[in-house]
């Protein structure tokens, strides 16, 4: 389906053809009389140059007075009548495509005669129904939580690492005491295929010897890692007939039941064969796995100041995962400066001890592994990592969408896109205690990108290309971005 043109587009080119046709008329009258005076009797060459000097200057006086009405008109229709309509729907369709709940009464719109109230009541009446549907779901998620926090309590309380994989080999769920044993290995993740971690060979070689076991029979194997660099005692039991597999890890109980338990049981159900570990441009948003991530620095430059913090979040299937983290202070080597500490409250203590950037960057590089990036201004926070993070093992080439230019094509380039700005216009909140810290910015730009999905979806930007061609419409606006330090 073919995007409409922007309404602004649409106008300016209407007025722009009106001017050139209003020009364009009032030089061929002009030329039509002077034809049929020069073909008159009057034979004076200084005559003729009269006329027609006097025939230019008209025209010319006519021209100017007729472009110059054109932009006055097109400035009114733009500024009291097209931007409205922009921010008039861009309000509608955040309402109608997110949880928001409070009518659209968008600034500025008195131009539009009765399509304002008309809009706000519209969507004053959307909001009651879904502030009932909210809180009869609410209710619910409220029971499912309590029944989560049980559940998680047991798998903690249990000296065990518990991964289960679906009948395809990814992970559907991983305990606390799973998460803390792949910590400095590679970060077990939804969705991640299995192989990542274990050697699938004897994975394999295992689950294919207990399908001719009785149900319920298991296996105690020494488990070797993808790369066999570490064992684990394991012991394997298959779920059921199209259900996957357990693996329970032998491990000490560490005091891990704070860490979250981690599942998607749907995995099993909609995950083909094909692994996430190839993101093709033509993939859907809602099949892809996103890493928002946000970093701290001494200062604004790119060049030669230094990422102090990287704070990061895993979205996977349009929810964020809580059990999935990254949150890591890092050593600049040099002392911070105080105007920075004002902004995001680092000091030198904090830092004191952290990993340098290279040790950093190599964590977040397994922690990002086979994601889409996302940041708000991404090109910023990106610099640092492609000065100072790339080595032979790993590049940071992963595809990546920037809320700045995403925000651009949804609300209009002429919108406030700050992070705080886009976060009041969706509903987001942002706790002033986690403000200008990297993982409460991820936070709050995964929530931000989380609202914005189904907003794209609404006009058809479904996919990863169609996503990053939209950014790329207003690529020029993180240029201004950068120049206000908006950031």
């Amino acid at each position: 389906m073919v995007k409409p043109a922007n309404i602004r587009l649409r106008l300016g080119l209407l007025f722009a053809f009106l001017g050139l046709a209003s020009l364009s008329s009032i030089i061929a009258a002009l030329w039509f009389n002077y034809s049929r005076l020069t073909n008159s009797d009057i034979t004076s060459p200084l005559k003729n140059d009269e006329i027609f000097s006097s025939f230019i200057n008209t025209g010319l006086m006519a021209g100017f007075a007729v472009i110059g009405l054109t932009l006055f008109i097109w400035r009114l229709f733009d500024e009291n009548i097209a931007k409205a309509i922009e921010q008039l729907a861009a309000t509608l369709r955040a309402r109608a495509h997110t949880d928001l709940r409070d009518e659209a009464t968008p600034g500025h719109n008195g131009y539009l005669g009765d399509l304002g109230p008309a809009a706000s009541a519209l969507t004053k009446r959307l909001s009651e129904e879904k502030y009932k549907t909210a809180e009869a779901i609410a209710k619910e998620t409220a029971r499912l939580e309590a029944e989560k926090n049980q559940l998680t309590k047991l798998f903690s309380d249990i000296p065990l690492g518990i991964i289960m994989v679906s009948n395809n080999d990814h992970i559907t769920l991983y305990d606390g005491q799973a998460a803390a044993a792949f910590e400095d290995y590679h970060p077990l993740g939804l969705g991640h295929h299995i192989g990542d971690y274990f050697c699938q060979t004897s994975l394999n070689e295992v689950c294919a010897d207990l399908r001719k076991q009785p149900p319920g029979a298991d296996r105690d194997i020494r488990l070797p890692t993808a790369d066999r660099s570490l064992d684990f005692d394991a012991c394997i039991r298959l779920l059921g007939e199209g259900l996957g597999y357990v693996i329970a890890l032998s491990a000490e109980n560490k005091g891990l039941a704070a860490r979250p338990l981690v599942f998607d049981f749907s995995i099993n159900e909609n995950l083909t064969s094909a692994k996430l570990t190839n993101q093709e441009a033509d993939q859907k948003l809602s099949d892809l796995c996103f890493v928002v991530f946000d970093t701290e620095t001494t200062g604004l430059s790119t060049t030669s100041d230094m990422v102090i913090q990287i704070g990061a979040v895993r979205i996977y299937k349009s929810r964020r995962i809580d059990g999935e983290i990254f949150d890591l202070y890092v050593n600049p080597q040099r002392p911070i400066p105080s105007a920075s500490t004002k902004v995001h409250g680092i000091t030198d203590e904090m830092v004191n001890g952290a990993p340098l950037f290279p040790k950093a960057a190599e964590k977040f590089h397994r922690f990002s592994k086979n994601a889409v990036l996302v940041a708000h201004n991404a090109p910023f926070d990106l610099a640092f990592f492609k000065r100072d993070g790339e080595s032979r093992s790993q590049r940071f080439d992963h595809p990546v969408l920037d809320t700045v230019l995403l925000s651009a094509a949804l609300f209009g380039q002429s919108a406030t896109h700050t992070l705080d700005a886009l976060a009041e216009r969706l509903g987001v909140t942002i706790e002033e205690s986690v403000r200008h810290t990297a993982l409460g910015d991820a936070i709050a730009t995964a929530d931000v990108f989380l609202k914005m999905l189904p907003m794209l979806k609404a006009q058809n930007i479904t996919t990863l290309k169609e996503a990053q061609t939209a950014m790329r419409q207003h690529q020029r606006l993180l240029k201004i971005v950068n120049d206000d330090s908006s950031k």
